[in-house]
C-alpha cells in the first residue's frame, strides 16, 4: 500500500512538474512572441517617422524653389517694365517675405502670401525698390502676382 501510494504520488509529482513546466515554456514562448512583435511594430513606426520627415523635407525644399521661382519671375516683369519705361530701373534683384503668419514651413497650409520687391537700390541691409504682393498655391506650384500691396 505504502508502495501504491509512492507510486502515485511520484505519478503525480512528475505530472505536475511537467504541467509547470509546460505553462512556463508557453508563458515564456508568449513574452519571446509579444516582445519581438512589440519590436517590428516600433520598427514600422519609425520606419513611418523617418518617411514621414524625408516627405516634409522634400516639401519645404519644392516650396522653396517655387518662391526662387516667383522672385526671379517678378524680377523678370521689372526688367520688362524698365525696358517699357513703366518703372526705373536698374533692378538688382528680387526676394519675397511671407506674410500673414504664413510660412513655407507650414505644411498644411494651401497656398501662402508674400511681400515680394524688386530691388533698385542696396545700401547695406536696406534695400528700396517696387513693392509687389504675390500668391502661391502649393498644390500645384503656380503663382501669381501685382505691382503694389
Amino acid at each position: 500500500m505504502i508502495v501504491i501510494a509512492a507510486v502515485v504520488a511520484g505519478i503525480l509529482i512528475l505530472s505536475g512538474g511537467a504541467a509547470w513546466w509546460k505553462i512556463s515554456s508557453d508563458s515564456r514562448a508568449e513574452q519571446v512572441a509579444a516582445s519581438e512583435r512589440e519590436a517590428e511594430e516600433k520598427e514600422r513606426s519609425d520606419a513611418a517617422a523617418r518617411a514621414e520627415r524625408a516627405a516634409d523635407t522634400a516639401e519645404r525644399a519644392y516650396r522653396a524653389e517655387i518662391v526662387t521661382a516667383l522672385e526671379a519671375s517678378i524680377v523678370e516683369d521689372a526688367n520688362e517694365s524698365v525696358a517699357e519705361g513703366v518703372l526705373e530701373g536698374p533692378i538688382l534683384s528680387g526676394y519675397c517675405t511671407a506674410t500673414g503668419g504664413g510660412s513655407t514651413d507650414d505644411l498644411t497650409a494651401l497656398t501662402g502670401t508674400f511681400e515680394c520687391i524688386a530691388v533698385t537700390e542696396q545700401n547695406g541691409d536696406q534695400s528700396k525698390g517696387y513693392a509687389y504682393s504675390a500668391t502661391i498655391n502649393w498644390s500645384d506650384g503656380s503663382y501669381t502676382w501685382r505691382l503694389g500691396n
